[in-house]
């Protein structure tokens, strides 16, 4: 995998948009449906202008695959795929693969490090400290908040991904481990006090704590062969293949800013500042969210234009890690963001990972 420190800096805003980038369009849209109907600082435009339409003219090759793709990752085998790029010693590799075995389709940890240090014993010898080493390796992977123990604790690995300097960080840390329950039952006056903080740092600290994914997996879980609108559009024109994103497939939202502009600093508003902090991410988020899909199909296309200028034979499976350096994303990452997400072409409708080699390259 990557080394982290030629990534991007982790801000809340990118957070969410990779966390957005996970999902197939058809999760996505009712994730943000669910966040309109939630956040009254949300808006969604109300027409789309398409760049073309969908007609019958185009996706009539018959060699043309199935959108049936066999191959759909689940949580587990991303997980040991990102195992296998680790450079880890056998005795601590048996101790994740155990590890990775006890974690369950929502991303959590079911079993204790003493039961994991025991069901290992066979094959390598490991105390619970060793096991808890070993967890803070699993707790580094994609998705972020992977092997939690908890909500809180899994809260508090994806806000520990975030920037040092990032405003209501601290903050964040101290609801997430000890006021969740305030959170969720909205007792903001308390938890504001409790947490020691005030103003626009105890909203922003508030706003980090929900935008958090309370269940990693969840992204995984979608059946495979799921299809509803393509993202993006690939055509030839005299100049060379053009890839557009489809305006139609993802709503495109806004924030209220007549509702916004009625906000003051009174205490009755704490909720709807929250509300505002998040709706800007949210918009934020998703722009970023398309903007790297679209990255993702260009940069197929163009490794790809034999195949889609002639036949299948002329097809040339790329590795994850060609695409990753392109669009300067980490190589798991790219795995997981071509899958369930569609490249309309003249050739045929086909899932981006489609073009991806099968081999699972080892990173340095």
């Amino acid at each position: 995998m990557s080394k982290r420190s030629s990534q991007p800096a982790i801000t809340p805003q990118l957070q969410q948009a990779f966390r957005l980038l996970q999902l197939p369009t058809p999760a996505l849209q009712a994730y943000l449906q669910q966040a309109l109907e939630n956040n009254v600082m949300l808006e969604a435009d109300e027409e789309f202008d398409a760049t073309w339409a969908l007609d019958s003219t185009l996706g009539t090759d018959r060699d043309a695959p199935s959108l049936h793709d066999d191959r759909a990752t689940t949580l587990h085998e991303h997980l040991s795929w990102q195992l296998d790029c680790a450079l880890l010693p056998n005795g601590p590799r048996a101790i994740a693969r155990a590890l990775i075995g006890a974690i369950d389709d929502d991303g959590f940890l079911t079993e204790t490090p003493q039961a994991i240090a025991t069901a290992v014993a066979a094959t390598v010898r490991a105390d619970p400290d060793v096991v808890e080493s070993v967890l803070a390796i699993i707790q580094q992977f994609d998705p972020l908040g992977v092997g939690a123990r908890s909500v809180s604790e899994c809260i508090g690995l994806q806000l520990a991904q975030l920037e040092p300097g990032t405003p209501g960080l601290e903050a964040a840390r101290m609801i997430a481990h000890h006021h969740l329950g305030l959170v969720e039952k909205q007792q903001l006056v308390d938890l504001q006090r409790l947490s020691g903080s005030s103003g626009s740092d105890f909203e922003t600290a508030l706003a980090l704590v929900r935008s958090c994914h309370r269940q990693p997996g969840a992204a995984f879980q979608s059946r495979p062969g799921e299809y509803g609108l393509p993202d993006v559009f690939a055509r030839h024109t005299p100049d060379g293949w053009m890839v557009e994103p489809n305006p139609v497939a993802i709503p495109r939202l806004h924030v209220n800013e007549r509702y916004a502009g009625m906000i003051t600093r009174s205490a009755d508003h704490a909720l709807l500042r929250t509300q505002l902090q998040e709706a800007r991410w949210l918009v934020g988020s998703l722009e970023i969210r398309n903007d790297t899909v679209l990255r993702l199909a260009r940069a197929i296309v163009y490794r790809q234009r034999a195949f889609l200028d002639r036949s299948m034979q002329t097809m040339r499976p790329i590795a994850s890690r060609e695409v990753a350096e392109t669009v300067e994303m980490q190589e798991s990452a790219v795995a997981r963001a071509t899958a369930g997400k569609y490249l309309h072409t003249p050739r045929g409708v086909f899932e981006l990972r489609f073009f991806l080699s099968n081999e699972m390259s080892r990173a340095a």
